[in-house]
C-alpha cells in the first residue's frame, strides 16, 4: 500500500469513528473557538502552564510581534524545563515563518524538535514535523515536505490523536497540490472538512474550503472553486482571522480572473496585499504580486505587469521561496516580452524559466535517484549475498559429490579386491579338487 492509499484509509477510518462515536480527545477539546481570544494584553512574565496550553491551541490568533515578545522573554527566563524551552523555540519558529525567514525558522523548529524528542512529547513532535514540512513546501522541496508530513501522520496515528491525524492529512493534501496531484489532495481535504464540521471548528472549516477552492481551480472546476472560496472568506471574516481574510481576498481574485473579470480581481488583490503588509506577514506577497502581474498583462498594461512580476521574483527570492512561484513568473515574463516583440528579453526569461524549472525538478530527481541508488545498492548486496550463498551451497554440493565419488571409488576397490580374493579362493579350491581327482 502506497503512502496516499494509507493516508486515505486512515482518514476514512477516522471519519467513520468520529461520525459513529463522536470521537474526541484532549487535542480536540483544545480546538480553536469561534471567537478567538485576544492575547494582546497577555503578560509574558506571568505565563504558567495553563496559559501556555492556551497559547499553543490558539497561537495563530496572537499578533506576530506579541508572539515574538512572549517567546523571547520566556526563553530568557531561568529555571525553565526542556519542554518549556522547546515551546519558546516553536513560537519563535512560527514567528520566523510568518515573516518568511524560513532558514531561521528551520533552526528554531529543529531545536524545538530536539527538546520535544528528549522529553518524549510525541504530540509536539508531530506538530513540529508538520511545520518543517510546510517550510519545505515553501522552498519547493515537495519530496521532503511529504516525508515530514507522513512522519507527523505516523506519530499521531500511533497516539490515536484524531486532531493531529487530521492536521497531517490536511498538510499532506497541500503537498499534493504543489505536486499537481489534485484529485488526491481533494480527497484528503474533503475528509478533513467533514471532521472539522463535526468538531464545529470554524477556522478549520474555513481552511479546508480555501484548500478545496484552490484544488478545484487547478483542475478547471471554477464554479465549485468560487463557491468554496466565498465560504472560506465568509468564515474568516466571522472569526476575524485576518491572515485568513487576506488569503481569502487572493483566492477570490484568482476565481474572478478565471471569468475574465480582471478589474474586480485587481481590487481583491490590492486588498490582500494591504492587509498582508499591515499584519507583517509577507508569505503570500509573492503570489499576490504575481496575480496582479497577470491581471495587468491580460489588460494590456505590460509596464505595470512587468513591475509586479519582477517584484514577485524579488520577494520570493528574499524569502527563499525557490519553487513554483519563480517558475510561473519567469514563464509569464518570457511570454509577455515575446508578444511585445522583445525577443532578447524574452530569451533571457525563458532561460531563467528553464534553469529554475530544471533545478527544481533535478532536486526531486536527485532525491529519487538517491533513493533508487540505495535500493539498487541494497539489491546488489542481497544479490551478492545470494550469490555467495549459492556459491557456498555449490561448494558444499561439490564437496558432497567428490566425497560420494571417492567413497564410490573406495567401495569399488574394496569390492574388486574382495572379488579377486574370492575368485582366488574358489580357484584354489578347484585346483585342490582337480588334484584330488
Amino acid at each position: 500500500m502506497n503512502n496516499y492509499s494509507r493516508a486515505l484509509l486512515i482518514g476514512f477510518t477516522l471519519s467513520f469513528l468520529s461520525c459513529n462515536n463522536d470521537l474526541k480527545n484532549e487535542s480536540d477539546s483544545k480546538g480553536k473557538p469561534d471567537s478567538l481570544r485576544d492575547f494582546s494584553t497577555l503578560d509574558p512574565a506571568a505565563m504558567d502552564s495553563v496559559i501556555m496550553d492556551g497559547i499553543m491551541s490558539n497561537v495563530e490568533a496572537i499578533p506576530t510581534d506579541k508572539l515574538e515578545e512572549m517567546a523571547l522573554m520566556y526563553s530568557r527566563q531561568s529555571g525553565h524545563s526542556e519542554l518549556q524551552k522547546s515551546y519558546a523555540n516553536e513560537w519563535l519558529g512560527e514567528v520566523k515563518v510568518r515573516r518568511a525567514e524560513f532558514g531561521t525558522a528551520t533552526d528554531y523548529f529543529d531545536a524545538a524538535l530536539k527538546g520535544y524528542t528528549a522529553v518524549l512529547d510525541s504530540i509536539a513532535m508531530g506538530r513540529v514535523n508538520n511545520w518543517l514540512g510546510a517550510i519545505s513546501s515553501y522552498k519547493g522541496d515537495h519530496v521532503a515536505a511529504s516525508k515530514y508530513h507522513f512522519k507527523a501522520l505516523n506519530i499521531y496515528e500511533s497516539l490515536k490523536d484524531s486532531a493531529g491525524v487530521i492536521s497531517s492529512l490536511r498538510e499532506i493534501g497541500g503537498a499534493f497540490v504543489l505536486q499537481q496531484k489534485y484529485q488526491e489532495a481533494i480527497s484528503l481535504f474533503s475528509i478533513s472538512l467533514k471532521y472539522h464540521e463535526r468538531q464545529k471548528d470554524t477556522i478549520g472549516i474555513a481552511v479546508m474550503y480555501s484548500s478545496l477552492g484552490d484544488a478545484y481551480h487547478q483542475i478547471g472546476k471554477y464554479k465549485e472553486s468560487h463557491v468554496a472560496m466565498e465560504k472560506a472568506l465568509e468564515l474568516y471574516r466571522l472569526t476575524r482571522y485576518t491572515t485568513g481574510i487576506a488569503e481569502g481576498y487572493n483566492n477570490l481574485a484568482i476565481s474572478t480572473m478565471s471569468n475574465g473579470e480582471f478589474e474586480t480581481a485587481k481590487s481583491w488583490l490590492h486588498k490582500a496585499l494591504n492587509l498582508g503588509d499591515s499584519l507583517g506577514d509577507p508569505r503570500q506577497k509573492p503570489v499576490v504580486m504575481f496575480n496582479l502581474g497577470v491581471c495587468y498583462m491580460e489588460t494590456g498594461d505590460y509596464e505595470s505587469a512587468r513591475t509586479w512580476f519582477q517584484g514577485s521574483i524579488k520577494e520570493a527570492t528574499e524569502q527563499n521561496q525557490n519553487g513554483e512561484i519563480l517558475i510561473r513568473n519567469y514563464k509569464k515574463l518570457a511570454e509577455m516580452e515575446e508578444s511585445g516583440n522583445n525577443f532578447r528579453e524574452s530569451l533571457g526569461y525563458y532561460k531563467q524559466y528553464s534553469g529554475t524549472r530544471d533545478s527544481l525538478y533535478s532536486l526531486d530527481n536527485a532525491k529519487a535517484i538517491e533513493e533508487l541508488k540505495v535500493k539498487y545498492q541494497t539489491d546488489q548486496t542481497n544479490q551478492q549475498l545470494s550469490k555467495t550463498r549459492q556459491e557456498h551451497k555449490s561448494s558444499e554440493q561439490w564437496v558432497i559429490l567428490l566425497s560420494s565419488a571417492l567413497a564410490f571409488v573406495v567401495l569399488s576397490i574394496i569390492v574388486f579386491i574382495w572379488f579377486l580374493m574370492d575368485r582366488h579362493k574358489r580357484n584354489k579350491q578347484l585346483n585342490k579338487i582337480e588334484t584330488a581327482l
